[in-house]
């Protein structure tokens, strides 16, 4: 993880690309319907802050910065 994303910066939820899904960071429960800041990792800036919400039940993204 880098630098910048410290434990302490990082929020509560994770995407977890291979199940498609939200996760919580501590219990790796699945959440489905979460919405708010999420940690997700992009093949080429590596993990970055990122908002996510539901729109007509589809999951969408927009920078956190």
């Amino acid at each position: 993880m880098n630098s910048h994303l410290s434990r302490l910066s990082r929020p509560g939820a994770y995407w977890d690309r291979s199940g498609n899904v939200v996760r919580d960071w501590n219990t790796d429960q699945a959440l489905p319907n979460y919405e708010g800041k999420c940690m997700v990792y992009l093949d080429i800036q590596g993990p970055v802050l990122m908002n996510t919400y539901l729109l007509n039940g589809e999951r969408r993204w927009e920078s956190a910065e």
